[in-house]
């Protein structure tokens, strides 16, 4: 048997010799395949500078843009040709001052060939022609042994020269290997084609519950435009960031809502409060300009159509304009003053903290906002429709049913400003808002900081609930300095649904207001709503659950009741608390020309103006409410307890019989009195009613029978055009059950 035997040296060497020939052969093969191939794909490059750059020249010597340029933006002049200028990327960069920034606009093509590519436009003013374009890959293609083929062109004269003498389809093998790089080109003869017309794109923007752009695209000629090269484009542009950002129609909605055989329509949603994923930060958060978009600043929109591959001229858009959050604003957006118009739902909820806008207070110490018209916050009958309480012209979410559940609107999340604002309701309403929250403060606002006001506002049938924290109709809780004029919140028509429930403190309108140091003003305030307060230790109040600071001011407001036929009933007490009804004060408190109309419950202690007064001084203020509570709460008629000082207050004795002024004081306080059976005392306040008041009253048809349109009582009038010219909620009528039987 022949016995088998490894490979002498000599054949092992001989072998190896081969396989590595073999191998250099075949790696300078793979090399040479992979540069051929990159230069194809930097070739295509180069063809799409290029057609871009005389799509968007053409277009520009058209609107006569080029003659308003100074010779120092039309790049470098080759001193060997004439009439022929260069452009070197990215030594020079295609900005919106230069020629070059007309040629390659944002949005003409990828950003990252537009301001990352390297590469030289060859062109000739005079005749607004491109020459030709060199294109490098300043990145160039990894592999086993590393990069290769990345190359960055250099701004100077030399090397100008050295790659314009690789123009033309003879120098392709030279430009696939140029100083280790590989080169692109695409120009001459191939240039030489007819141009074609393309119809304009138009933009319309819908400014409202949701910011929406819907874009026409014509139908083009299609015997001369071929389909696959048309390009069509929306740009955005931020007019105080400069943050740009494109969208490719052909990858948006396409818009169903007008169908037309003569043109197509797209549609993209830049902004929708009910949907996370839909807000403006979230669909324009990675501009291709690299600088961020500022949430509240105006927006430049347009839309253009070029086919790439084909000359044209680009056709494009007239101009739109829109805020990003608001439905316009006035100041600046990056600094000092900004003003913030609001005429739909989505504008009032994006002044929160959720839309991005003046995050933590970084641009503005204050803002303000205006509003613009009466907002209704409509509910659904389960059809899609609008139902009861909707109209043709209200601006809910009529047909969004993420906002709808059953015939009930879904609860409009409580805005959170992180900043002072100055909100001015402009005399205009918000109806049926409905505001429901679990552990935190809860109101059309959470929180107002310090600092912040509200003025002229009406709130109508607000429903407010939150299971851990403090509520009201306007505000949940505002820790610190607070302003607060003719702001009213009341029923529409008396059918129960304006309802406040907070855990710790409710209001009428605000559930917890001040600090110790705070200044807080309210004058002409009102709120005739359903009020309770339901954890331990709680406290209700039928304008403001609990106020403290060292300088709190409160007049000419007032909160008013509900009754039944003129009789307040046990079973439907307006004002309850787990401890104390009426409202609380403490601190330095001054409460004048106020009343309060409302029946007051609570376990603890209650009182028919206040519940608890501690520093208070209260002056020309008066109670015709019923005062209830527990078998062991101390209650009374005017105050449940008072460490207050009081002048020419008054109580309606005749409704709360036998009760203290304040409770647990037997002895009638200095300046308090009681307005008792006597028809004399009775009738002296009820004929001084010399400011009374029309009435809205919800105890129909009972109450208008018997007094008309007027508040019998004295009211608070203040200002002429203030909402509390009207009392809003209803009263007792004594003199028909008591005094006359």
């Amino acid at each position: 048997m022949r016995r088998s035997r490894g490979f002498t040296m000599v054949e092992t060497i001989v072998a190896v010799a081969i396989t590595v020939i073999l191998l250099g052969v075949a790696f300078v093969a793979v090399a040479n395949y992979r540069r051929s191939m990159l230069q194809l794909e930097l070739d295509a490059t180069a063809k799409e500078v290029y057609m871009a750059a005389q799509n968007h020249l053409f277009t520009a010597m058209e609107q006569g843009l080029l003659e308003t340029y100074n010779t120092e933006s039309m790049g470098t002049k080759d001193a060997s040709e004439k009439d022929v200028y260069y452009f070197v990327a990215p030594t020079t960069a295609p900005t919106p001052s230069t020629t070059l920034g007309l040629m390659l606009p944002f949005g003409s093509i990828d950003e990252m060939v537009r301001v990352g590519g390297s590469y030289i436009i060859r062109y000739q003013p005079s005749t607004g022609r491109i020459l030709d374009v060199f294109y490098a890959s300043p990145t160039g293609l990894g592999g086993l042994f590393g990069s290769f083929g990345d190359y960055t062109f250099v701004a100077n004269e030399d090397e100008y020269l050295a790659v314009k003498g690789l123009a033309g389809s003879d120098k392709a093998r030279d430009r696939r290997d140029y100083n280790g790089g590989v080169i692109g080109y695409y120009g001459g003869e191939e240039t030489a084609q007819a141009a074609i017309t393309l119809k304009a794109p138009s933009v319309k923007v819908v400014n409202g519950d949701t910011l929406e752009v819907i874009v026409t695209n014509p139908k083009q000629n299609t015997e001369k435009v071929d389909a696959s090269s048309l390009q069509l484009r929306l740009i955005i542009e931020g007019k105080d960031s400069k943050a740009m950002m494109y969208f490719t129609l052909g990858n948006l909605d396409l818009d169903q809502s007008e169908p037309s055989v003569d043109s197509e329509r797209y549609k993209l949603c830049l902004d929708d409060v009910t949907d996370p994923s839909t807000r403006f930060m979230e669909v324009c958060k990675s501009p291709q300009s690299g600088t961020e978009f500022i949430p509240g600043e105006d927006l430049k929109i347009y839309a253009w159509a070029t086919a790439d591959g084909q000359f044209s001229n680009v056709a494009k858009s007239a101009n739109a304009t829109a805020n990003s959050l608001f439905a316009n604003k006035s100041g600046a957006t990056d600094e000092g003053d900004y003003t913030a118009k609001i005429a739909s739902f989505r504008h009032l909820i994006n002044l929160g903290v959720d839309s991005g806008f003046n995050e933590g207070g970084k641009l503005y110490e204050s803002v303000k906002a205006v509003q613009k018209t009466d907002l209704l916050w409509t509910v659904e009958d389960g059809t899609g429709e609008a139902g009861a309480g909707a109209d043709a012209d209200s601006k809910g979410f009529v047909e969004n049913t993420d906002y709808y559940d059953g015939d009930e609107a879904h609860p409009l999340p409580a805005v959170d400003p992180h900043y002072t604002l100055a909100y001015d309701g402009a005399g205009y309403a918000l109806t049926n808002v409905r505001v429901a929250e679990s552990g935190r403060d809860a109101g059309l606002f959470e929180t107002l900081i310090d600092g912040s006001s509200v003025s002229n506002l009406e709130l109508v049938n607000t429903r407010v609930t939150t299971t851990k924290g403090s509520a009201g109709a306007l505000v949940g809780k505002a820790a610190g300095d607070l302003t607060l004029t003719n702001v009213v919140a009341h029923d529409a028509d008396g059918k129960v649904k304006a309802r406040i429930e907070g855990d710790s403190a409710a209001g009428g309108l605000v559930g917890s207001v001040g600090k110790s140091d705070a200044t807080i003003k309210i004058d002409g305030c009102a709120a005739a709503v359903y009020v309770e307060a339901t954890g331990a230790g709680s406290v209700a109040g039928g304008l403001i659950g609990e106020v403290s600071g060292s300088d709190v001011s409160i007049e000419n407001s007032y909160a008013g009741g509900h009754t039944q036929e003129g009789l307040y009933k046990e079973d439907a007490i307006n004002v309850k608390a787990g401890t104390t009804a009426g409202g609380s004060t403490s601190g330095t408190v001054e409460i004048k020309n106020c009343y309060a109309t409302t029946s007051v419950s609570a376990d603890a202690t209650a009182g028919g103006f206040v519940g608890s007064a501690s520093g208070a001084t209260i002056k020309d203020s008066y109670a015709t409410g019923l005062v209830t509570g527990g078998d062991t709460a101390t209650k009374g008629a005017f105050a449940g307890s008072a460490g207050s000082d009081f002048s020419g207050c008054q109580y309606f004795e005749i409704i709360d019989e036998g009760m203290p002024a304040v409770g647990g004081e037997e002895d009638m306080p200095t300046g308090i009195s009681a307005i008792d059976k006597d028809v004399n005392s009775y009738n002296k306040f009820f004929q001084a009613s010399d400011v009374a008041a029309d009435a809205r009253p919800y105890d129909t048809p009972w109450l208008p029978k018997h007094y008309g349109s007027k508040y019998p009582y004295k009211s608070v009038a203040g200002e002429p055009d203030y909402f509390v010219a009207k009392h809003y909620g209803d009263w007792p009528s004594p003199e028909t059950f008591v005094i006359n039987n």
